[in-house]
């Protein structure tokens, strides 16, 4: 345990990237990893990618479009796809770590096309200054009636580009 906490406070000191500058655009890839709201998440787990681009409006503050491409694991379910806009605030911690949160307004082909509202909230790990691992809890309000919330881990990788 020792040996994690030493590894840890070593990545927060010795880095030197969380600070997003104005003017940055970013390319992010997600993929969902597990379903919290479920009780039988491995076997409910589809397929669940999703594509972000942002420009960065002002330090830390993001503009965001995205799409998602979801493959259900019902067997006979079709697959669909959604897209968004909205905004995400990172929030550097130490230099190489940092908090992130995004608020979308998504539109998912489903059934007869309904609408969502993902809230993302997360920690991003920078490889550099430009590559950054994201892991993050998604959690979708549906403005459907008759839809449950649902509520899941994600993990990907998002590239800035100054």
């Amino acid at each position: 345990m020792r040996k994690i906490l030493v590894a840890l406070m070593l990545v927060c000191v010795l880095g030197l990237f969380a600070q997003i500058p104005a003017g940055t655009k970013s390319l992010a890839l997600s993929a969902e990893i597990g379903d919290l709201l479920n009780s039988d998440a491995p076997a409910a787990l589809g397929f669940d990618v999703n594509l972000m681009v942002g420009y960065f409006m002002m330090d830390n503050l993001e503009l965001i479009a995205g799409g998602s491409f979801t493959m259900p694991p019902v067997d006979g379910a079709d697959s669909y796809f959604g897209i968004g806009g909205g905004l995400g605030y990172h929030y550097p911690i130490s230099p190489m770590i940092g908090l992130f949160g995004r608020a979308l307004f998504s539109y998912l082909s489903a059934g007869d096309g309904y609408t969502s509202i993902p809230i993302d909230a997360g920690v991003e790990i920078f490889l550099n200054k430009n590559v950054a691992i994201q892991i993050y809890d998604e959690f979708i309000f549906q403005l459907k009636e008759g839809l449950d919330n649902s509520d899941y881990i994600e993990a990907g990788i998002a590239v800035y580009i100054e």
